[in-house]
Protein backbone atom coordinates (compact mmCIF):
# COMPACT_ATOMS: atom_id res chain seq x y z
CA UNK A 1 0.00 0.00 0.00
CA UNK A 2 3.00 2.56 1.06
CA UNK A 3 4.78 2.17 -2.21
CA UNK A 4 1.35 2.32 -4.31
CA UNK A 5 0.82 5.49 -2.58
CA UNK A 6 4.75 7.12 -3.14
CA UNK A 7 3.96 6.35 -6.78
CA UNK A 8 0.84 8.26 -6.82
CA UNK A 9 2.05 10.44 -4.95
CA UNK A 10 5.26 11.75 -6.82
CA UNK A 11 2.76 11.91 -9.53
CA UNK A 12 1.16 14.20 -8.05
CA UNK A 13 2.95 16.13 -5.91
CA UNK A 14 -0.42 18.07 -4.43
CA UNK A 15 -1.59 14.84 -2.50
CA UNK A 16 0.24 13.88 0.66
CA UNK A 17 1.77 10.40 1.11
CA UNK A 18 -0.53 10.05 4.33
CA UNK A 19 -3.86 10.97 2.21
CA UNK A 20 -2.99 8.43 -0.42
CA UNK A 21 -1.99 5.36 2.06
CA UNK A 22 -5.30 6.40 3.97
CA UNK A 23 -7.37 6.30 0.42
CA UNK A 24 -5.25 3.07 -0.81
CA UNK A 25 -6.49 1.42 2.20
CA UNK A 26 -9.56 2.65 1.82
CA UNK A 27 -10.33 1.30 -1.65
CA UNK A 28 -8.71 -2.31 -0.58
CA UNK A 29 -10.92 -2.48 2.55
CA UNK A 30 -13.93 -1.88 -0.02
CA UNK A 31 -12.42 -5.03 -2.40
CA UNK A 32 -12.19 -7.30 0.49
CA UNK A 33 -15.42 -6.29 1.81
CA UNK A 34 -16.75 -7.09 -1.69
CA UNK A 35 -15.11 -10.13 -1.54
CA UNK A 36 -16.51 -11.21 1.21
CA UNK A 37 -19.61 -10.35 0.61
CA UNK A 38 -19.98 -12.47 -2.80
CA UNK A 39 -18.74 -15.04 -1.31
CA UNK A 40 -21.53 -15.04 1.95
CA UNK A 41 -24.06 -14.76 -1.05
CA UNK A 42 -22.63 -17.89 -3.09
CA UNK A 43 -22.35 -19.59 0.65
CA UNK A 44 -25.96 -19.01 1.03
CA UNK A 45 -26.92 -20.08 -2.76
CA UNK A 46 -25.16 -23.46 -2.00
CA UNK A 47 -26.64 -23.94 1.48
CA UNK A 48 -30.04 -23.50 0.00
CA UNK A 49 -29.64 -25.34 -2.54
CA UNK A 50 -28.61 -28.29 -0.09
CA UNK A 51 -31.57 -27.69 2.37
CA UNK A 52 -33.86 -27.47 -0.44
CA UNK A 53 -37.14 -29.93 0.49
CA UNK A 54 -40.29 -30.40 -0.79
CA UNK A 55 -42.34 -28.42 1.60
CA UNK A 56 -40.04 -25.15 0.61
CA UNK A 57 -39.68 -25.62 -2.85
CA UNK A 58 -43.98 -25.83 -3.65
CA UNK A 59 -44.49 -22.57 -1.84
CA UNK A 60 -45.67 -19.64 -3.50
CA UNK A 61 -47.33 -19.83 -7.83
CA UNK A 62 -46.52 -22.84 -9.17
CA UNK A 63 -44.67 -22.66 -12.45
CA UNK A 64 -42.70 -25.16 -14.67
CA UNK A 65 -39.56 -24.08 -12.56
CA UNK A 66 -41.11 -25.13 -9.17
CA UNK A 67 -41.62 -28.68 -11.21
CA UNK A 68 -38.20 -28.45 -11.77
CA UNK A 69 -36.53 -27.44 -8.44
CA UNK A 70 -39.37 -30.51 -7.03
CA UNK A 71 -37.66 -33.02 -9.23
CA UNK A 72 -34.14 -31.83 -8.73
CA UNK A 73 -35.07 -32.58 -4.75
CA UNK A 74 -37.16 -35.79 -4.83
CA UNK A 75 -33.99 -37.13 -7.04
CA UNK A 76 -31.68 -36.04 -4.40
CA UNK A 77 -34.04 -38.07 -1.55
CA UNK A 78 -33.22 -42.02 -1.60
CA UNK A 79 -36.81 -42.81 -0.34
CA UNK A 80 -38.65 -40.27 -2.72
CA UNK A 81 -36.81 -41.42 -5.34
CA UNK A 82 -37.90 -44.88 -5.30
CA UNK A 83 -41.53 -43.37 -5.67
CA UNK A 84 -40.83 -42.45 -9.62
CA UNK A 85 -38.78 -45.22 -10.53
CA UNK A 86 -40.06 -46.33 -13.99
CA UNK A 87 -42.34 -48.65 -14.27
CA UNK A 88 -43.43 -48.20 -10.17
CA UNK A 89 -47.18 -49.29 -10.36
CA UNK A 90 -47.81 -46.12 -7.91
CA UNK A 91 -50.24 -43.31 -9.52
CA UNK A 92 -49.42 -39.68 -8.90
CA UNK A 93 -51.94 -39.20 -6.86
CA UNK A 94 -51.01 -41.65 -4.24
CA UNK A 95 -47.29 -40.23 -4.32
CA UNK A 96 -48.20 -37.08 -4.08
CA UNK A 97 -50.98 -37.60 -0.85
CA UNK A 98 -47.39 -39.61 0.43
CA UNK A 99 -45.26 -36.84 0.27
CA UNK A 100 -47.67 -34.45 1.72
CA UNK A 101 -48.16 -36.44 4.36
CA UNK A 102 -43.85 -37.14 4.83
CA UNK A 103 -43.11 -33.62 4.61
CA UNK A 104 -46.44 -32.21 6.80
CA UNK A 105 -47.26 -30.36 4.20
CA UNK A 106 -50.76 -28.57 5.36
CA UNK A 107 -51.50 -25.10 3.40
CA UNK A 108 -53.62 -26.43 0.86
CA UNK A 109 -52.00 -24.40 -2.41
CA UNK A 110 -48.36 -25.96 -0.96
CA UNK A 111 -50.64 -29.09 -1.56
CA UNK A 112 -52.45 -28.21 -4.54
CA UNK A 113 -48.69 -27.43 -5.64
CA UNK A 114 -47.30 -31.29 -4.89
CA UNK A 115 -49.88 -32.61 -6.80
CA UNK A 116 -49.05 -30.46 -10.40
CA UNK A 117 -45.63 -31.33 -9.88
CA UNK A 118 -45.66 -34.96 -8.87
CA UNK A 119 -48.39 -34.84 -12.25
CA UNK A 120 -45.96 -33.63 -14.50
CA UNK A 121 -43.48 -35.07 -13.22
CA UNK A 122 -44.60 -38.65 -14.11
CA UNK A 123 -46.34 -36.88 -17.54
CA UNK A 124 -42.72 -35.85 -17.77
CA UNK A 125 -41.57 -39.57 -17.59
CA UNK A 126 -44.52 -41.05 -19.42
CA UNK A 127 -44.00 -38.74 -22.28
CA UNK A 128 -39.94 -39.68 -22.87
CA UNK A 129 -40.81 -43.30 -22.30
CA UNK A 130 -43.18 -43.02 -25.98
CA UNK A 131 -40.27 -41.15 -28.02
CA UNK A 132 -37.73 -43.92 -26.37
CA UNK A 133 -40.57 -46.56 -28.10
CA UNK A 134 -40.68 -44.98 -31.42
CA UNK A 135 -37.11 -44.86 -31.70
CA UNK A 136 -36.33 -48.35 -31.11
CA UNK A 137 -39.05 -49.25 -33.71
CA UNK A 138 -37.38 -50.08 -36.29
CA UNK A 139 -38.82 -48.74 -40.07
CA UNK A 140 -40.70 -51.55 -41.71
CA UNK A 141 -41.42 -50.86 -45.40
CA UNK A 142 -44.05 -53.42 -45.05
CA UNK A 143 -45.99 -51.78 -42.84
CA UNK A 144 -48.69 -49.77 -44.93
CA UNK A 145 -48.66 -47.01 -42.10
CA UNK A 146 -45.18 -46.31 -41.91
CA UNK A 147 -45.07 -46.50 -45.82
CA UNK A 148 -47.85 -43.78 -45.89
CA UNK A 149 -45.95 -41.88 -43.42
CA UNK A 150 -43.07 -41.52 -45.90
CA UNK A 151 -45.08 -40.65 -48.51
CA UNK A 152 -46.58 -38.08 -47.06
CA UNK A 153 -43.16 -36.52 -45.64
CA UNK A 154 -42.38 -36.57 -50.05
CA UNK A 155 -46.30 -34.67 -50.27
CA UNK A 156 -45.80 -32.17 -48.19
CA UNK A 157 -41.77 -31.36 -48.13
CA UNK A 158 -42.31 -31.46 -52.37
CA UNK A 159 -45.66 -31.03 -53.11
CA UNK A 160 -45.29 -29.45 -56.67
CA UNK A 161 -43.01 -32.22 -57.45
CA UNK A 162 -44.61 -35.37 -57.72
CA UNK A 163 -42.47 -38.39 -57.08
CA UNK A 164 -41.70 -40.84 -59.63
CA UNK A 165 -41.21 -44.29 -57.69
CA UNK A 166 -41.35 -45.20 -54.37
CA UNK A 167 -37.52 -46.16 -54.92
CA UNK A 168 -36.03 -43.20 -56.73
CA UNK A 169 -33.06 -41.25 -56.91
CA UNK A 170 -35.11 -38.20 -55.79
CA UNK A 171 -34.90 -38.98 -52.39
CA UNK A 172 -31.30 -37.68 -52.41
CA UNK A 173 -32.99 -34.34 -53.23
CA UNK A 174 -34.62 -34.51 -49.62
CA UNK A 175 -30.90 -35.47 -47.98
CA UNK A 176 -31.40 -39.01 -48.35
CA UNK A 177 -27.92 -41.05 -49.09
CA UNK A 178 -29.57 -43.78 -51.03
CA UNK A 179 -32.92 -44.15 -53.39
CA UNK A 180 -34.52 -45.75 -50.72
CA UNK A 181 -35.04 -43.87 -47.16
CA UNK A 182 -35.91 -47.10 -45.73
CA UNK A 183 -31.94 -47.82 -44.87
CA UNK A 184 -31.48 -44.94 -44.02
CA UNK A 185 -32.98 -44.25 -40.57
CA UNK A 186 -31.17 -46.30 -38.41
CA UNK A 187 -31.04 -45.27 -34.93
CA UNK A 188 -33.61 -42.57 -35.33
CA UNK A 189 -36.32 -45.25 -35.79
CA UNK A 190 -39.69 -44.50 -36.61
CA UNK A 191 -39.24 -41.21 -34.52
CA UNK A 192 -36.73 -39.91 -36.95
CA UNK A 193 -39.33 -39.91 -39.32
CA UNK A 194 -42.31 -38.58 -37.43
CA UNK A 195 -39.86 -35.76 -36.43
CA UNK A 196 -38.95 -34.60 -40.20
CA UNK A 197 -42.45 -35.15 -41.07
CA UNK A 198 -43.38 -32.81 -38.13
CA UNK A 199 -40.58 -30.29 -39.56
CA UNK A 200 -42.30 -30.39 -43.35
CA UNK A 201 -45.86 -29.56 -41.67
CA UNK A 202 -44.92 -27.06 -39.47
CA UNK A 203 -41.45 -25.27 -40.18
CA UNK A 204 -41.95 -25.35 -44.37
CA UNK A 205 -39.80 -22.38 -44.85
CA UNK A 206 -36.63 -24.04 -43.00
CA UNK A 207 -36.69 -27.15 -44.55
CA UNK A 208 -36.69 -25.62 -47.69
CA UNK A 209 -33.63 -23.32 -46.56
CA UNK A 210 -32.07 -26.53 -45.54
CA UNK A 211 -33.11 -28.82 -48.26
CA UNK A 212 -31.81 -26.13 -50.94
CA UNK A 213 -28.35 -25.62 -48.62
CA UNK A 214 -27.64 -29.35 -49.40
CA UNK A 215 -28.70 -28.64 -53.24
CA UNK A 216 -26.08 -25.61 -53.81
CA UNK A 217 -23.97 -25.89 -56.63
CA UNK A 218 -21.97 -23.47 -56.08
CA UNK A 219 -21.01 -24.89 -52.69
CA UNK A 220 -20.21 -28.57 -53.52
CA UNK A 221 -17.29 -28.72 -50.73
CA UNK A 222 -20.01 -27.35 -48.07
CA UNK A 223 -23.09 -28.95 -47.94
CA UNK A 224 -25.18 -31.20 -45.49
CA UNK A 225 -27.67 -33.50 -46.40
CA UNK A 226 -30.90 -32.28 -45.02
CA UNK A 227 -33.04 -35.83 -44.04
CA UNK A 228 -29.96 -37.13 -42.64
CA UNK A 229 -28.93 -34.67 -40.66
CA UNK A 230 -32.11 -34.52 -38.89
CA UNK A 231 -32.15 -37.95 -38.09
CA UNK A 232 -28.94 -37.33 -36.88
CA UNK A 233 -30.01 -34.31 -33.92
CA UNK A 234 -33.17 -36.52 -33.31
CA UNK A 235 -30.63 -39.00 -32.43
CA UNK A 236 -28.48 -36.81 -30.27
CA UNK A 237 -31.24 -35.09 -28.54
CA UNK A 238 -32.95 -38.38 -27.22
CA UNK A 239 -29.30 -39.63 -25.68
CA UNK A 240 -29.72 -35.70 -23.69
CA UNK A 241 -33.01 -36.93 -22.63
CA UNK A 242 -31.81 -40.33 -21.71
CA UNK A 243 -29.47 -38.58 -19.60
CA UNK A 244 -32.06 -36.35 -17.88
CA UNK A 245 -30.94 -32.97 -19.05
CA UNK A 246 -33.99 -32.03 -21.48
CA UNK A 247 -36.78 -33.59 -18.68
CA UNK A 248 -38.45 -30.31 -18.58
CA UNK A 249 -39.47 -30.07 -22.23
CA UNK A 250 -41.90 -32.64 -20.90
CA UNK A 251 -43.45 -30.84 -18.01
CA UNK A 252 -46.67 -29.77 -19.35
CA UNK A 253 -47.28 -32.32 -21.42
CA UNK A 254 -50.91 -33.06 -22.09
CA UNK A 255 -51.51 -33.60 -18.00
CA UNK A 256 -54.48 -33.74 -17.55
CA UNK A 257 -55.62 -36.58 -19.82
CA UNK A 258 -52.69 -38.96 -19.42
CA UNK A 259 -52.89 -38.76 -15.78
CA UNK A 260 -56.53 -39.52 -15.72
CA UNK A 261 -56.21 -42.07 -18.36
CA UNK A 262 -52.97 -43.58 -19.03
CA UNK A 263 -54.44 -45.41 -21.72
CA UNK A 264 -54.17 -42.72 -23.76
CA UNK A 265 -51.37 -43.27 -25.72
CA UNK A 266 -52.46 -41.64 -28.63
CA UNK A 267 -52.72 -38.44 -27.43
CA UNK A 268 -49.18 -38.62 -25.33
CA UNK A 269 -47.51 -39.93 -28.49
CA UNK A 270 -48.89 -36.62 -29.98
CA UNK A 271 -48.14 -33.97 -27.23
CA UNK A 272 -44.55 -35.64 -26.82
CA UNK A 273 -43.77 -35.35 -30.14
CA UNK A 274 -45.05 -31.56 -30.60
CA UNK A 275 -42.27 -31.11 -27.71
CA UNK A 276 -39.68 -32.27 -28.90
CA UNK A 277 -40.07 -31.14 -32.75
CA UNK A 278 -40.14 -27.77 -31.62
CA UNK A 279 -36.99 -28.34 -29.32
CA UNK A 280 -35.69 -30.22 -32.78
CA UNK A 281 -36.15 -26.74 -34.46
CA UNK A 282 -34.79 -24.50 -32.59
CA UNK A 283 -31.57 -26.77 -32.60
CA UNK A 284 -31.75 -27.65 -36.37
CA UNK A 285 -32.29 -23.91 -37.32
CA UNK A 286 -29.65 -22.37 -35.04
CA UNK A 287 -27.47 -25.53 -36.59
CA UNK A 288 -28.19 -24.48 -40.15
CA UNK A 289 -27.44 -20.53 -39.74
CA UNK A 290 -23.93 -21.28 -37.77
CA UNK A 291 -23.34 -23.49 -40.84
CA UNK A 292 -24.05 -20.94 -43.65
CA UNK A 293 -22.21 -18.44 -41.78
CA UNK A 294 -18.70 -20.58 -41.20
CA UNK A 295 -19.43 -22.68 -44.36
CA UNK A 296 -17.36 -25.41 -42.63
CA UNK A 297 -15.93 -28.52 -44.98
CA UNK A 298 -18.96 -31.23 -45.59
CA UNK A 299 -16.66 -33.58 -44.21
CA UNK A 300 -16.06 -32.00 -40.56
CA UNK A 301 -20.09 -32.08 -40.03
CA UNK A 302 -19.49 -33.88 -36.94
CA UNK A 303 -16.84 -31.94 -35.39
CA UNK A 304 -19.03 -29.06 -36.72
CA UNK A 305 -22.06 -30.30 -35.00
CA UNK A 306 -20.54 -30.48 -31.24
CA UNK A 307 -19.03 -26.85 -31.46
CA UNK A 308 -23.08 -25.74 -32.56
CA UNK A 309 -24.09 -28.15 -29.90
CA UNK A 310 -21.94 -26.06 -27.17
CA UNK A 311 -22.92 -22.65 -28.26
CA UNK A 312 -26.91 -23.60 -28.66
CA UNK A 313 -26.95 -24.51 -25.08
CA UNK A 314 -25.11 -20.94 -24.31
CA UNK A 315 -27.78 -19.19 -26.10
CA UNK A 316 -30.55 -20.57 -24.09
CA UNK A 317 -28.75 -20.04 -20.54
CA UNK A 318 -28.14 -16.63 -21.37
Amino acid sequence: FFATAVVCTMSNPEISIEAMVLRQTILTGVGYLMILAAGATLYRVVVWAMRDTVKSVVRGSHSLEMTARFHAVVKQKSEYKALFLPGTPTHPKDVADTLIQSEGITDSQQQDNTRKCVAQVFNAARAVRVLDKLQKTLYDSGLALHEKMLQQLWAKTFPDRPLDARVSEQWKQMGWQGTDPATDFRGGGLLGLILLLWLSENQKAFVDAAIQEGNNPQKPHSWYPYAVASINITCDIMDWIRKDKLTHLFYAVDTEDTIENPTMELCLEHAAVLALGKYQYKLFEFFHRRWVERRPPTMEFNIFKQEVYSYFDYELVN
